[in-house]
């Protein structure tokens, strides 16, 4: 059968005192070893047993590193090739945040903001005039468009007028036409009649006796000259109709050039409408058009005075958060030329810098808790949360032949992480090493054995062989040892978390000699 030691066979070698230690600390947990004197027993000789045990499990990873401050600012300037006017503090000055550090020499800054604030001036003033310009032109324009359209209204009212005007004449000289021809029709009936009355006159005289005919020819007279009457009133009457007919042609004509008239002013006032649309819309735009012109010249213009302000506040260095000053590249007479002149350090919290190798890095992420120990603060524990864990190691790789070397030095070299202390003491300070225990899981109250007491079957699966007699004592007689199947949990650098629902607390569990001589954990005899 397989045996399993987990880390424990790998990495650690403890001696009898560490193990004696252990017992002490988590209470009960013991290795005895009973002499054999028979050769049954012999393959039980130098097995060690140890009692199952509850206790809290802590799988930890362990790295030294260096205390630095919470932030730390590399503060410079963009402002270079001037003078270094001030310089306010020196290395080990407490600062506040906002406290001015140093000045440079804001001479030519200061004029370029002048500059600036009067061209910003000067654009002002421009764009009020062009607004008021465009203004003036809308107004314009729409004062004359509502005269444009106003008269031709008034020109429509008055074609519309002459419209019905000659309408109504048309009518008149329509009624007067029938009235004529009407009057002619009776004149011609009056003729026929009169023609009716001579033709009977006549013919009564010629019927008469010429010696005795008088009376019929006084009556034949009248009847010729009431005829000749009557054709003369019906020659009248015809005239009449011909004249009335001229009337009603000219009225006529009065109303188709009134309707003409009519039409075309309504055109005019349409055309004048669609001009005042058109024309007080193109004004309006220009009028938008200006004054976004104008916002435009004024924020580039603003734009100018608050870019020659931020330059001219970077000409002065205010510390951003209060701190030590560790570092003073610069003095006063220097000129600047670039990089960090000064160093703030923020020593309100501490962290400590640390690498890992590439075999711990992968377990280790931001958040876990970690214990912090420092020489200056001795045993007290400081706690803390992993802040920051780089993806690359030290030096990143290169992708050319020789970059590969420098790929694996760097990864030998260690990926940095970041430990931020919750409580740091007043005892810490920059620069100082210290210890970090990064816990990457815990169990409370869980039932632990040494990892070399877990043995494999064939199948994968795990058991522990219990050596216990009926009086609960542990014992080395492999004659009395039962298998118990059980499950891995939690696995530290000596212990083990395991579950099996016939394990239980108290149990005493073999550690087979040869696990045990790996161990290097010395035998106590048991009596």
């Amino acid at each position: 059968m397989k045996k399993i030691l987990g880390k424990l066979k790998s990495k650690k070698k403890v001696t009898i005192v560490i193990l004696l230690v252990l017992c002490v600390a988590v209470g009960g947990v013991f290795a005895v070893t009973r002499k054999t004197a028979n050769a049954s027993e012999a393959a039980a000789e130098g097995s060690t047993v140890v009692a199952v045990t509850k206790q809290d499990l802590s799988k930890n990873i362990a790295v030294s590193g260096t205390i630095s401050s919470a932030a730390t600012y590399n503060l410079a300037s963009e402002v270079t090739g001037v003078q270094v006017k001030t310089v306010n503090v020196e290395v080990g000055d407490q600062v506040k945040a906002g406290d001015v550090l140093a000045t440079l020499d804001a001479s030519t800054l200061e004029k370029s903001l002048a500059s600036a604030q009067s061209a910003a001036g000067i654009t002002g003033q421009q764009n009020t005039l062009s607004i008021a310009e465009a203004e003036r032109a809308y107004n314009s324009t729409v004062s004359g468009n509502d005269t444009a359209v106003a008269r031709s209204q008034e020109a429509l009212n008055t074609a519309k007028n002459a419209q019905s005007s000659a309408s109504g004449r048309l009518t008149e000289a329509n009624n007067a036409y029938n009235v004529a021809v009407a009057n002619r029709d009776a004149k011609n009936q009056a003729v026929a009649d009169a023609q009716a009355a001579y033709d009977a006159a006549k013919a009564a005289y010629d019927a008469a006796d010429p010696s005795n005919r008088a009376t019929e020819e006084a009556a034949l007279t009248g009847a010729k000259e009431a005829l000749a009457a009557a054709k003369t009133d019906a020659e009248a009457a015809e005239a009449a109709v011909a004249e009335a007919k001229a009337g009603v042609n000219a009225a006529q004509d009065n109303v188709t050039a009134a309707n003409n008239g009519v039409t075309s002013a309504q055109q005019t006032l349409d055309d004048a409408n669609k001009t005042r649309t058109k024309t007080n819309a193109d004004s309006a735009d220009a009028v938008t058009n200006s004054k976004l012109a104008a916002a435009n010249s004024a924020r580039t213009a603003g734009d100018a005075v608050t870019q020659a302000k931020e330059q001219l506040q970077k000409a002065t260095i205010v510390a951003p958060a209060d701190g030590v000053i560790t570092a003073l590249n610069v003095k006063v007479g220097d000129t600047y030329a670039g990089g960090t002149m000064i160093v703030l350090q923020d020593v309100s919290g501490f962290k400590v810098s640390a690498t890992l190798g590439q075999y711990d890095i992968s377990d280790v992420a931001k958040g876990l808790s970690a214990k912090v120990t420092t020489d200056t603060t001795g045993t007290e524990e400081m706690t803390g949360k992993v802040t920051f864990v780089s993806p690359t190691p030290v030096a990143q790789a290169s992708q050319t032949a020789e970059g590969q070397a420098a790929a694996a030095t760097a990864a030998n070299n260690g990926y940095p992480i970041e430990i931020t202390i919750d409580n740091p003491s007043d005892r810490l300070r920059i620069g100082m090493n210290a210890k970090v225990t990064i816990i990457l899981d815990t169990r409370k109250d869980a039932l632990a054995i040494p990892a070399g007491a877990i043995q494999q079957e064939e199948d994968g699966s795990y058991y522990v062989e219990v050596a216990q007699d009926a009086d609960g004592n542990g014992i080395a007689d492999s004659e009395d040892f039962e298998k118990i199947p059980v499950t891995q949990g939690l696995v530290t650098d000596y212990y083990v978390e395991v579950s099996g629902k016939d394990l239980k607390e108290g149990m005493f569990v073999v550690i087979p000699a040869e696990d045990l001589s790996d161990l290097d954990i010395p035998s106590v005899e048991l009596f």
